[in-house]
């Protein structure tokens, strides 16, 4: 669940329907953070992650089995293509889907409305538009961490216990260490985040990623001088465990957030540079296994293998940029991203999205957010 309160005293894990059953829930793990190396390579990520947890244990021996549970289905979905995850814990599974789905922010009442559309096979009940205001709002440090980024987090119902649906976003954003009355820092016309939504006819939870127009007089011009764009990027990685595997520190899924660097260098027709453009410094939130009720902490391990951006042959102002990540296993990815500025100073903002697995069967989705910075060097 990415219901995560890390300053709350109660363990960070989605709290089902009557019809849902715990352990079958995926868990949404925020309250410790850790920098990852090697994140191109599946095999170091995966003996990492193992290492952080996960759920498992044994009954007695005159308990009663537990009753039957309803089973997930988001793996029904499974895609090649999308920007969103499906998630189940029993069995183990994670899954990329293509979900439609998007997001208006609101400045004055804050807010987003946020309209879902999921494929066949999934619960009816689970797609529809979802309005957040005010009341949905979360107090600062519930929610809103992702990685080691902090932003605005909305919950519907507030404090959710069981369907749920919940967005958090970035438009303006804190470093995670920050408290209350630390200065944020904020675009001017882009907003960009993850949505996550669970029912109470199965139980698979679903985790999207968005960026979305927050001036709407913005233009999607692009820039006609070379420029380099950094800022934060936050997202979803949902671990894998294989058919079968039964060590006792991989059982169950977890579902981690993520936040990393985002630096894009253009040259003076706006394409990207890739040997100067790339998603690095990948920080992994998962809870620490000896204290899960913990407060947030940062353990820098070392500093992640940067992934370079590498933009597709064609496009033209005002389209979208399409491309991937060139991953050091090979793995499949995908890469988008849009300008954003106005008439009289355009491309000064750009927003985006990107996936990618690895050869361990990790999958990862992300959004970000950059502003102009300099020349490139």
């Amino acid at each position: 669940m990415i219901a995560s309160k890390p300053e709350a005293s109660r363990p960070q894990q989605a709290i089902p329907s009557d019809a849902v059953d715990a352990a079958s829930r995926s868990e949404w793990s925020p309250p410790r953070l850790r920098r990852l190396a090697g994140i191109a390579s599946g095999a170091a990520l995966a003996m990492i992650l193992a290492g952080c947890g996960g759920g498992g244990g044994g009954g007695g021996g005159d308990e009663p089995p537990p009753p039957p549970v309803a089973a997930c289905v988001s793996q029904d979905a499974a895609s090649d293509t999308g920007f969103a995850l499906g998630v189940c814990g029993n069995p183990p599974s994670t899954v990329l889907m293509e979900t439609g789905a998007t997001v208006v922010p609101a400045a004055t009442p804050r807010g987003y409305t946020l309209t879902l559309a999921f494929p066949a096979g999934q619960p009816g009940s689970l797609g529809g538009s979802y309005s957040f205001g005010t009341t949905n709002k979360t107090a600062f440090g519930v929610r809103d961490l992702i990685g080691a980024v902090r932003g605005e987090a909305f919950e519907d119902p507030p404090a959710p216990r069981g369907a749920y649906t919940a967005i958090t976003g970035f438009h303006k954003y804190w470093d995670g260490v920050s408290v209350p009355e630390a200065s944020s820092r904020e675009f001017a016309h882009i907003d960009f985040g993850v949505w996550e939504r669970a029912g109470t006819e199965t139980p698979d939870t679903y985790f999207g990623v968005w960026h979305a127009k927050w001036n709407p007089g913005a233009v999607n011009e692009w820039p006609a001088q070379a420029r380099v764009y950094e800022g934060p990027a936050v997202g979803v990685l949902g671990p894998h465990r294989a058919a079968g595997d039964t060590h006792a520190d991989r059982q169950g899924v977890r579902t981690y957030g993520f936040s990393a660097r985002v630096r894009i260098a253009v040259d003076a027709s706006g394409r990207i540079i890739e040997g100067q453009s790339s998603v690095s410094d990948l920080v992994v939130s998962f809870p620490d296994p000896l204290e899960p009720q913990s407060r947030s902490q940062t353990e820098a391990v070392t500093v992640v293998t940067p992934m370079p951006i590498r933009q597709d042959a064609g496009g033209t102002s005002p389209a979208a940029l399409a491309g991937n990540l060139v991953l050091t296993d090979g793995g499949p990815s995908a890469f988008e991203a849009q300008f954003f500025g106005t008439a009289a100073a355009p491309a000064t903002e750009i927003a985006g999205r990107f996936r990618f697995k690895t050869a361990a069967g990790m999958f990862a989705i992300g959004a970000f957010g950059a502003s102009v910075q300099a020349q490139p060097q």
